[in-house]
């Protein structure tokens, strides 16, 4: 079925579509993932996704090994997911960020995440740049995201926002010592250095 541009499409009706792997719902309106926010004209559809780059990968890789051994060495409650997942703001958002994590097990049934993570993070490609330093950060505040990570793979630099300190913003590079606020009051803080591992 050719899937109309100017459309704005319900969960719901979004969800009944045969899609390419890694479309997001934001506003009603359908984005792919890593491919380019290209369709093909023929159709109308998105254009088929091409896999996240290495690098990503290895980014990706990294912050899901140090957070879920956070956790498990803290005995915490929270659960860490990576993409492809879907979070299920509203009605006319449904994201998959590249990883999030929840402290809320309730949001969880078994498909969804029902509502803001606490903490979501994206990784930098060409294809999503403006999406999520536009879009998606507007959407995750508005929705009540604690903490948001950009990593910026090509500048080696990570954006921190903290929007449940009033939006603070900070910027790091991969060689320091980042700290993850959903944490900063735990026993033992969590702090990422993704330097160290890349």
């Amino acid at each position: 079925m050719p899937i109309p541009i100017t459309k704005k499409y319900t969960a719901e009706e979004y969800l009944k579509m045969e899609l390419p792997e890694r479309c997001e719902l934001i506003g009603g309106e359908i984005f792919p993932g890593e491919a380019a926010e290209k369709y093909d004209p023929r159709t109308d559809k998105p254009v088929c996704l091409s896999a996240p780059s290495q690098t990503h990968q290895r980014i990706s890789r990294e912050l899901l090994y140090a957070i879920t051994d956070y956790i498990r060495k803290n005995k915490g409650s929270c659960e860490v997911f990576a993409a492809p997942s879907d979070v299920k703001l509203d009605d006319s958002n449904i994201v998959q960020p590249d990883i999030f994590v929840t402290c809320s097990p309730e949001k969880l049934d078994g498909q969804f995440h029902n509502g803001a993570p606490d903490w979501i993070i994206e990784i930098l490609s060409p294809s999503t740049l403006r999406r999520d330093f536009l879009k998606k950060l507007s959407l995750y505040k508005s929705f009540g995201v604690r903490e948001y990570w950009i990593v910026d793979p090509t500048d080696s630099r990570v954006i921190v926002y903290w929007f449940e300190n009033g939006a603070v913003t900070e910027l790091y590079t991969f060689y320091d010592d980042i700290p993850v606020h959903i944490y900063e009051n735990a026993p033992l803080p969590l702090t990422i250095r993704l330097a160290d591992n890349l």
